[in-house]
């Protein structure tokens, strides 16, 4: 790494330490993991005397003292899908930078890169999303025909939801879709004997949409007396079951 000349070189440090940030947080990591990493690799110049960073799920501030000066940065965080791939790439990364084996400006092209990444095809997610649900539905006690209509719905919803998130809807909206799909392909199969109990067909197919995730980092985080980021975190979770509930209740109220 480059040794930090003048205040053009400390500002692109601090842009990609940001930069790290931001892909963690938007892709599903802890926020002490994002804090962690922002200041590693800003501490990991010797000529940096004070790093303090400050991480949530909308926005990274990052302060610095550099020969006497202080400087702040403040970017904000975009919603995006989760994607675990993308944070152990970053992970990588770190620890490549801070073992002094990269420059600044590689670090921010290969940062860029990562971001950059395209998530896996449609028909992928779809498969993927398919076998959870349909061993989901057994896992809940359904029969092999259970299995089948989890798998079909799992299958479409999956499909489906792979291009709606290119629209950048809200969590809510692609909760709800998705919800009120996994809800009507299991009571149009039901109605075609395609199953035996559409409660396990339609739980098992509805556990893909589950925020386990954020109610997991939510939990972490405020473990980690990081309170803010945990509630941001509990009340999105909160929203996304209220919008999978209520997708599922309007199938089961005026369809079933």
């Amino acid at each position: 790494m480059e040794i930090l000349r003048n205040e053009r070189d400390v500002r692109q440090l601090m842009n990609m330490a940001v930069l790290a940030g931001q892909i963690l947080v938007k892709n599903g990591a802890e926020i002490y993991r994002a804090e962690d990493t922002v200041e590693r690799l800003c501490r990991s110049c010797d000529e940096i005397v004070r790093c303090d960073s400050y991480c949530f799920p909308t926005g990274i501030f990052l302060s610095i003292e550099y020969r006497g000066e202080s400087y702040n940065i403040f970017k904000k965080v975009s919603p995006s899908s989760y994607n675990l791939d993308k944070i152990s790439r970053v992970n990588d990364f770190s620890r490549k930078f801070v073992n002094k084996n990269l420059e600044i400006a590689d670090g921010i092209k290969l940062l860029n890169e990562i971001d950059e990444l395209k998530p896996p095809e449609s028909w992928i997610y779809g498969c993927s999303a398919a076998f959870a649900c349909g061993f989901f539905a057994l896992l809940f006690g359904g029969a092999f025909k259970d299995f089948i209509a989890a798998f079909i719905s799992g299958l479409c919803v999956g499909y489906i939801l792979s291009h709606v998130a290119k629209y950048k809807l809200t969590f809510f909206i692609e909760n709800f879709i998705g919800a009120f799909l996994s809800a009507l392909i299991c009571v149009l199969l039901n109605k075609m004997g395609l199953n035996n109990n559409i409660d396990y067909s339609i739980i098992g197919a509805i556990m893909i949409l589950v925020p386990g995730f954020p109610i997991t980092n939510a939990a972490r985080d405020i473990m980690s007396n990081d309170f803010m980021s945990g509630i941001i975190g509990i009340t999105k979770a909160f929203f996304q079951a209220f919008a999978i509930a209520t997708g599922v209740g309007l199938i089961i109220k005026f369809v079933r």
